[in-house]
């Protein structure tokens, strides 16, 4: 077969890849225009890149023999290392020898290199094998024996008695004595090397050489088990006097004189509820709007029954119930007196909801919506801010006997925007009370709205600091008044 048949049958079965690299590397040529040993070279420069001649003299050069290492295998990896470094003729064997002798570890070998005269490589290998050999064996014989004296009995040597002298070998025992230790092994008096236990499993730890009895780890998780047995107690006895005020017990005072508030304001209010729908055709009722006086009369019920969740065990679940319930409760109230405010000052042409028409924010069911609409309002907000920022129960440690579980959350920018939301509203009412102040008297009703949300701003901006700024009883009275 000809050279020519020869190239196009390398360039058929090259395969793509290979086909793409001659292109490239044959290039601004065609493969077909080169003869097969061109385009071998080309490959062959592809693939192999040429290497740094004195950098890899100097990889030679530095070579040691590394700690553990054999004879055998350090000059494999020395003549390995000169396969790449192109030595020539007689040079290979001087410098493969010249390169063994300065990386071996032992320098006792080397003290028996320098005293050699015409001394060659294969004869320094043997050499070094032979003085490797030779210190291992000598190392294993000088380690199989161990010689010692026991120590010295002072009885004994008072009384004239010869000493008894141990010779340990290997694992036998020539004379013996009674040890001043117990046996590491079992406990027993005796000297280990002759206990039956030498070689037991321990049943604790699972190690050889011991048995459960004498069992360092057991003893020490004991210890620690009595340790923390001990802290266990006295962190009950400490627990014993630790004093959650904060989850008064049903028949606490706190909670009789809240239950007795709470009864005697429900009374009441159940009783005014009554007396109004039982005269709600009378003139007095339908000036004051019969449908927001009830829902006044309920938001006041809604008011009362928040203490009753300040005053319960204090969880997750009672904390987000607490503070939604609270703020929605105040914001309907709150809500009723700005409503009430407005439309007394919107008969006068001086009202803030402006955009309503008169016809319709003075009817029947407008004040209503818009009360529900504020309200509403408040209730997104509550659980939006409790989504992003949830309240947690943490617990505040006063002092090592007194410690106080409370309602917290990590910003608490829920608590700031609720409590800003109806304080708005309530400076709002404040502000058309005023505006309203020299009404005639047949709308009186408006300087009773303007003392009414005074009382209630004094009451925010008083009570609000206050139950930030306490912890256990006095926090939940504040939020229960």
């Amino acid at each position: 077969m000809g050279m020519e048949h020869s190239l196009h049958l390398f360039l058929a079965l090259v395969g793509p890849d290979a086909y793409n690299i001659l292109t490239s590397c044959a290039y601004p040529k065609a493969p077909e225009d080169h003869t097969l040993k061109e385009l071998l070279e080309m490959l062959a420069n592809h693939f192999v890149p040429s290497r740094l001649k004195h950098a890899e003299h100097h990889r030679f050069w530095k070579n040691m023999q590394l700690e553990g290492e054999s004879i055998t295998a350090y000059v494999s990896r020395i003549r390995k290392l000169a396969t790449t470094c192109e030595f020539a003729g007689d040079s290979l064997e001087a410098n493969l020898l010249d390169a063994f002798i300065l990386g071996l570890r032992d320098t006792g070998t080397v003290r028996k290199f320098l005293l050699e005269e015409n001394l060659t490589l294969d004869r320094a290998v043997k050499i070094a094998r032979e003085t490797d050999m030779a210190s291992a064996e000598a190392q294993t014989i000088t380690s199989a024996r161990t010689e010692f004296l026991t120590p010295i009995n002072f009885k004994q040597r008072l009384s004239g008695a010869p000493l008894a002298r141990v010779v340990h070998t290997g694992e036998s025992r020539i004379a013996s004595d009674v040890p001043h230790t117990p046996c590491p092994s079992c406990g027993a008096t005796h000297w280990r090397i002759d206990c039956p236990h030498r070689q037991a499993v321990c049943n604790h730890c699972q190690k050889t050489g011991h048995i459960a009895k004498v069992c360092k780890q057991k003893h020490s998780g004991q210890s620690k088990k009595r340790k923390r047995s001990h802290n266990n107690q006295k962190r009950k006895k400490t627990q014993a006097n630790v004093i959650f005020e904060k989850n008064p017990k049903h028949h606490s005072i706190q909670n009789v004189i809240m239950l007795i508030y709470l009864s005697l304001g429900a009374v009441c209010t159940v009783f005014t509820w009554i007396v109004i729908i039982l005269y709600r055709h009378t003139a007095v009722v339908k000036a004051s709007d019969f449908m927001l006086s009830q829902m006044f009369l309920l938001g006041i019920l809604m008011c009362m029954s928040t203490a009753v969740s300040f005053a319960a065990p204090v969880s997750m679940l009672n904390c987000s119930v607490g503070f939604i319930w609270f703020c929605t409760s105040v914001v309907f109230i709150v809500s009723i007196i700005f409503v009430k405010t407005n439309r007394v000052s919107r008969v006068f042409e001086s009202g803030f909801v402006k955009s309503f028409k008169t016809r319709v924010y003075l009817s029947y069911q407008g004040p209503a919506i818009l009360v529900v609409f504020l309200t509403v309002i408040q209730i997104a907000i509550c659980f939006i801010a409790n989504y992003f920022d949830p309240i947690q129960v943490n617990r505040l440690v006063i002092s090592e006997d007194i410690v106080y579980l409370q309602c917290r959350s990590n910003t608490r920018i829920g608590y700031a925007i609720a409590v800003g939301y109806f304080s708005v509203l309530c400076i709002c009412c404040v502000y058309w009370a005023f505006k309203t102040r020299k009404l005639p008297e047949n709308f009186c009703e408006a300087k009773y709205i303007n003392f009414t949300s005074l009382i209630i701003l004094m009451s925010l901006l008083t009570m609000v600091p206050s139950y930030f700024g306490t912890a256990g009883p006095i926090q939940a009275a504040i939020s229960s008044f």
